[in-house]
């Protein structure tokens, strides 16, 4: 069980290392001057510098938080800042420092702590915490701000429109990604219904970042704002627990080139292979599956968000979410899939963590109180988009072994291969959950614990090895549990924000924070189609969608929101072709992709992470020895690739060698996007071979 009060039982392990600081070497030299504390690590690596008059803030102001089909917005009114530092002391005890003081105004001041703390068989990483005591209730944050000379910062997990945040100001918080993020004009259009979203939103954001030095900084808890605005500067504000009047919160550093390694998983050989995405019945998915295997796809599986059905809304229809088979599309589904089984050929389904009146299993989730609670202790109604769900409490122990029974009887035991596990996005912050928690204060562990269940169930039934099961929502710890993340709702364009360009940055950034695998739904997925605006999948989108999905982990398929508004890749000889071509390519890379995750532990290396490469956000290494250059422009003709350490070989004409530091504009002809092997490169003579192919 996810112990969810961890981070914040840190009182008895503050004293310890006070007791022990007596016996302990000095970790730290201080350093201080009129206007400044610094502190520089015993390694001599400098660790923290603070401005004496403003470096810790108490913060004040009423709050109205609205929550839009998981999309939230969080206005503040009122806001007062108390800023006025006096009493300032610094304290050392040999493996911790403490600067301690009071902050406030002329009419009242509150107690403050930061700490910083080291032990000995780390000397790597030291804990930063700051608390702030003594206050009241109208005290809602607090702040704090300290120097640093970084130019760039990373991070922050799966990032769609920036990949460098100095200058930027963002909340790790899981929520809907919004449609448009500023695109437009799909944008002006989904801002009336306030679910546009914004540039810093994300399904799977994590409180972490790291500067180019490396040096990687991880806050708990997790729901908390980090500031880049001002040069020279990084400063922290956080909403958090308020027990006893007490504000928390801690931030690790560690300067450790390694700090960032993944989570290592592994995906079954057939996940290499491609997974068409289909809905409407058994009859149009073998159709399908036939037709492509025929073009000579290596289709490996076939997965059916529509497993359950669909129910008729008035704007379109949506998935039931009864969580049991609709014998009308899928009769006799146990036995359908075990025959696609025999034709090599696995089955994926869909789930997500709500509950429905319509379904057989809501009476018994209500008797039971397995159900998330609104603020007068009813179960929460929440309105998903045209009807109405409730949210399991992921909480309460004994509703995580319901629900994964549900899983196992209803998935597993058809004989599913995965599954897509939807949502987790959507917890209202004025919930109640079963272990007293707030929904601001589970919120961002909701989506953990929902992979915790899914990864949990496969492994129970023992077919953990066998299985891909894809998340889109995620917050700090997800990797622990999740082997496979997508990047969740695109619009099928090519929108700076939330179109194709937006995906190769989400998978690129993910990369960059530590997330193993991640992909994204070929094509984009959200059609928006009203009055003037219309966001529809063309043939330029799809192609150079597959293109880029060629050179990730998973390639798979969707039809999108309305499928017959999109050009599919089974709409005509010419597509099923070209999806053929890219789809064996990608599948002749899986000795190679299986063995750059075992012998270097990534896959996907970001090129903007290098000096020089800021200009070049969307190159990346796949593996050691493929260098890939997407296109990410509608009318695109040229793509402009610079050159990273090593020579260069173009996979289409391998006459054409190019070297380290060079740049050159690569004509991208369908079909042929921009990709390099390394010359000399251990994987040289293998894909050498496969690209003549």
């Amino acid at each position: 069980m996810i112990n969810f009060r961890k981070y914040f039982a840190l009182l008895s392990f503050l004293i310890l290392l006070i007791v022990q600081s007596a016996f302990a070497q000095n970790q730290f030299s201080i350093a201080q001057t009129d206007t400044q504390i610094n502190i520089t690590h015993s390694s001599g690596i400098p660790l923290l510098s603070v401005n004496k008059n403003n470096f810790i803030e108490a913060i004040s102001y009423k709050e109205k938080v609205k929550n839009r089909y998981g999309s939230f917005s969080f206005t503040q009114k009122n806001r007062n800042t108390f800023s006025e530092i006096s009493q300032l002391q610094v304290l050392d005890y040999g493996n911790s420092v403490f600067i301690v003081g009071q902050v406030g105004n002329s009419e009242q001041s509150f107690s403050f702590e930061v700490g910083l703390l080291a032990e000995a068989d780390k000397p790597e990483e030291v804990m930063l915490t700051v608390k702030l005591t003594d206050t009241t209730e109208k005290i809602k944050a607090v702040s704090f701000t300290f120097n640093n000379k970084a130019r760039h910062i990373y991070g922050f997990g799966e990032q769609f429109s920036y990949t460098d945040f100095i200058g930027k100001k963002i909340t790790a918080f899981t929520e809907e990604n919004g449609i448009g993020r500023g695109d437009q004009p799909v944008s002006k259009l989904t801002k009336l219904v306030g679910v546009a979203g914004h540039p810093t939103v994300s399904y799977f954001p994590l409180p972490m970042f790291f500067t180019e030095d490396g040096t990687t900084y991880t806050a708990t808890p997790s729901f908390m704002t980090f500031d880049f605005t001002s040069s020279g500067k990084i400063r922290l504000e956080s909403n958090t627990i308020q027990a006893g009047g007490k504000h928390l919160f801690n931030l690790n550093i560690d300067w450790r080139e390694n700090a960032l390694e993944p989570e290592q998983h592994t995906l079954p050989d057939w996940a290499y292979g491609t997974v068409l995405g289909i809905q409407g019945g058994k009859e149009k998915a073998e159709k399908i599956v036939n037709e492509a295997v025929a073009a000579g796809n290596p289709v490996k599986a076939v997965w059916l968000q529509d497993w359950v059905g669909r129910r008729k809304l008035s704007f379109g229809s949506r998935l039931w979410w009864k969580w049991e088979v609709d014998t009308t599309r899928y009769p006799d589904m146990k036995n359908w899939i075990a025959a696609m089984n025999r034709k090599d050929v696995n089955v994926l389904g869909y789930i997500n963590s709500f509950i429905i009146k319509e379904s057989k299993w809501f009476e018994e989730a209500v008797s039971k109180n397995y159900l998330v609670k609104n603020a007068k202790g009813k179960d929460y109604k929440l309105n998903v988009g045209g009807f109405n769900a409730y949210m399991v409490d992921l909480a309460n122990e004994e509703a995580c072994a319901w629900f994964k029974q549900i899983i196992k009887t209803q998935l597993i035991d058809l004989g599913f291969s995965g599954w897509m596990a939807d949502f987790a996005e959507y917890l209202p912050l004025d919930a109640k959950l079963s272990n007293g928690f707030s929904g601001r204060e589970f919120h961002n562990f909701y989506p953990v614990a929902w992979a915790r269940i899914n990864r949990e169930v496969a492994q129970e039934a023992g077919v953990d090895d066998s299985l891909v099961i894809f998340h889109r929502s995620g917050n700090a710890g997800s990797n622990k549990y999740v082997k496979l993340f997508w990047t969740g709702d695109q619009t099928p364009d090519f929108g700076e924000h939330d179109g194709l360009p937006s995906t190769i940055k989400a998978v690129l950034t993910s990369a960059a924070s530590g997330t193993l695998y991640n992909h994204s739904d070929i094509g984009g997925y959200t059609n928006v189609d009203f009055g003037r605006v219309h966001s529809r999948r063309t043939r330029e989108a799809l192609y150079r969608w597959i293109e880029f999905a060629a050179f990730t982990p998973f390639f798979r398929t969707h039809e999108g929101l309305k499928p017959d508004k999109n050009v599919q890749v089974y709409s005509d000889s010419n597509a099923m072709q070209f999806f053929a071509r890219m789809g064996r390519l990608h599948y002749a890379l899986k000795d190679y992709s299986e063995e750059n995750v075992a012998q270097y532990d990534q896959l996907i290396y970001p090129l903007y992470l290098l000096p020089d490469f800021a200009q070049h956000e969307f190159q990346y290494l796949f593996g050691s020895d493929l260098l890939i250059a997407p296109a990410t422009q509608s009318g695109q003709t040229t793509v402009n690739v610079k050159f990273p350490d090593g020579e260069w070989l173009y996979a289409w004409d391998m006459e054409k060698v190019y070297s380290a530091g060079s740049s050159a504009d690569i004509i991208i002809p369908f079909g042929k996007p921009a990709v390099f092997i390394r010359q000399g490169g251990k994987w040289e003579k293998e894909l050498k071979t496969i690209f003549e192919e």
